[in-house]
């Protein structure tokens, strides 16, 4: 089976073709309508198709790399060299809750998504729910993208874990 990007812009090249041509006649087999509107809907969803196509294949669908670890090069902006410097690390804060159940749950659910999670009990008693542990810089950046990308909460945030107890999780 072809990569889903190919697949993708292969099935958009065809309804941009069908859109544009209007009927396609293979042997005995005829594909498509002469009808104008339905020709528009469909080379504006092949248009769609080969945009997706294009950006999955640049990476931007692809936080995740094949190893169900962050891919921080492809989630993260472009960092520069002295940047790198602080090297203390950090961790992302997914979530934060006095639920023990609720943590574990959204642990679960970023685990199948391929996230390294882990959760910790705070001196609050409240359990942060966190992915990776980076240096400050890349942490700040992959925050940022992510949150760009929609892939975690608007509340996520950095922590050095100073105020953790234990981990609890997995």
């Amino acid at each position: 089976m072809p990569p889903f990007n190919v697949t993708l812009l292969l099935f958009g090249a065809l309804l941009v073709l069908l859109g544009l041509v209007g009927k396609l006649d293979v042997k005995d087999i005829r594909f498509g309508t002469d009808h104008p509107r339905t020709r528009v809907a469909s080379g504006v969803l092949g248009v769609f198709f080969v945009v997706l196509a294009l950006l999955d294949n640049s990476g931007i669908l692809k936080p995740i790399s094949q190893d169900n670890t962050i891919d921080t090069q492809t989630a993260t902006t472009q960092l520069e060299p002295s940047s790198r410097q602080n090297t203390e690390p950090i961790f992302l804060v997914v979530t934060s809750t006095q639920f023990f159940a609720e943590a574990k749950s959204d642990a679960d659910e970023l685990i199948e998504k391929g996230y390294e999670v882990t959760v910790y009990k705070s001196k609050n008693d409240f359990f942060a729910v966190t992915i990776e542990s980076l240096s400050k810089p890349d942490a700040e950046a992959m925050l940022e993208r992510l949150k760009q990308l929609g892939l975690i909460r608007e509340d996520s945030h950095l922590s050095d874990g100073s105020r953790w107890t234990e981990k609890i999780y997995p």
